[in-house]
Order: C-alpha cells, then structure tokens, then sequence
C-alpha cells in the first residue's frame, strides 16, 4: 500500500528540510511527540532512531506508541527517509521530499 500526504510550507525547501531532519526536536515543535532520541547516531540525520508519540483517536482518547526507524538523509535531493524496523509500525517505508515553489514555499 502506498499513501501520498502532502503539504504546503510557508518556508524555503532548505529550512523544511532541516527541520525534518533535525528529529529530536521534534517535541518542541510537534506536541504529540513524547520523546525522539537516536539509538544509534552516524551523523546528521542518520541512525536508529527510536520515537514515540501520542495517537489521536478523538475526544479523550489518546493511545501512546512507539517505534524505532533507520533513519538516513540526502541533502542533495532533499529528502529524510525512514525504515521501521521496530514497533507497531515495523515494515513501514517513509520518504519525505521537499520541493520549492516558485512564491518561495515548499
């Protein structure tokens, strides 16, 4: 199954990019995030990496998760990719692209 979420930033393709990539300040900006650390850390951007976020399921109802990724960047194309290899969502394959538009957004 493939799934395309896409959406508009009002900031330059360079500085989505590195927030993306920039995971374990994911909390600060993103308030279902409990914690993102790396595991393993082989630069910016690249590792295992464990995160853990609160689901929404409506109303009260907010079901805590977690999983561990293998995380690795591409500057040049850009784009942050993630495989899952451990939690509820293991086997999962992300790819986040970042494209600038012609007003400056990404």
């Amino acid at each position: 199954m493939t799934i395309l979420d896409e959406h508009r930033m009002d900031a330059p393709c360079d500085v989505c990019f590195r927030v993306a990539a920039d995971v374990e300040r994911w909390p600060e900006i993103l308030p279902h995030y409990r914690w993102v650390r790396f595991r393993e850390r082989r630069g910016f951007g690249t590792g295992r990496v464990e995160m853990a976020a609160w689901r929404d399921f409506g109303g009260p109802l907010r079901y805590p998760t977690w999983w561990v990724s293998d995380m690795h960047v591409d500057p040049d194309e850009p784009a942050v990719y993630y495989r899952h290899v451990d939690g509820i969502t293991r086997g999962m394959e992300v790819k986040w692209m970042f494209e600038p538009r012609a007003d400056g957004s990404t």
